[in-house]
């Protein structure tokens, strides 16, 4: 599977400091992406856009290890009166460069029917405060994940769908219709499924509804570890 991508002029990719629980991926229109304590695994999804349900067949380091990354594109994109999701696909479009060109990514694509759970607003309306976030601002998401709860910063909603999907083990499709940006945290009972969902209507405002639809599915074909060498100029 092959995706034309931008042409990135610096990368740095270097191992997390040990311990750090906490990620994160500000995003701006600035041309620059700059992540975090993020795994291979994340990265793919992030760049493909994917939830944990949709992606199969990496060897453990894809998942264990961590990595501090930061890249620059030649050239700025061009101007949008939405900049925050333009430059979110910006951001993809880079990190999948990245990816093909530093951990010589290549990915199997298929088609599944599969159960889903589809993200809505309950009665009501959402309960989490959305930000006021100016047209030009950079918008840091900050995820920690713990067992029984977690605390999305600077996330849109789809963001929360994938976080969910990591806790249920199937994929949350995001029909909030809901465009802006939230902070949000979430506590249940430890691995209890129904605690979850009902945490979701009481402490969210949404609520999860069971569905079935065809779903895109990555298999990971080949994949390799980034050369130590923390930096180079392409």
């Amino acid at each position: 599977m092959t995706e034309s991508s931008p042409s990135v002029e610096v990368e740095s990719v270097r191992p997390s400091s040990p311990g750090d629980r906490m990620s994160s991926f500000p995003i701006s229109d600035a041309g620059t992406v700059v992540m975090r304590n993020k795994s291979t695994k994340s990265l793919i999804e992030f760049a493909y856009d994917l939830q944990d349900s949709q992606l199969s067949g990496w060897p453990e380091w894809v998942e264990s290890e961590r990595y501090d990354i930061d890249l620059k594109r030649q050239e700025l994109p061009p101007p949008s009166s939405d900049k925050y999701h333009a430059a979110l696909q910006q951001h993809r479009a880079m990190v999948r460069a990245l990816l093909a060109d530093r951990f010589n990514l290549k990915l199997i694509r298929q088609t599944k029917q599969t159960p889903v759970y589809v993200l809505v607003t309950a009665q009501g309306g959402p309960k989490i405060p959305q930000r006021a976030v100016a047209p030009d601002a950079v918008v840091s998401i900050s995820v920690l994940v713990e067992k029984g709860k977690l605390t999305m910063a600077g996330g849109s909603n789809s963001e929360l769908a994938k976080l969910l999907a990591g806790q249920l083990g199937c994929e949350v499709v995001d029909k909030t219709g809901l465009d802006g940006i939230y902070d949000a945290t979430l506590q249940w009972t430890p691995d209890n499924q129904e605690s979850l969902l009902a945490a979701v209507q009481e402490q969210l405002g949404m609520k999860l509804e069971e569905h079935i639809v065809p779903v895109p599915t990555y298999i990971i074909d080949e994949v390799e570890k980034p050369s130590q060498d923390s930096a180079r100029n392409n």
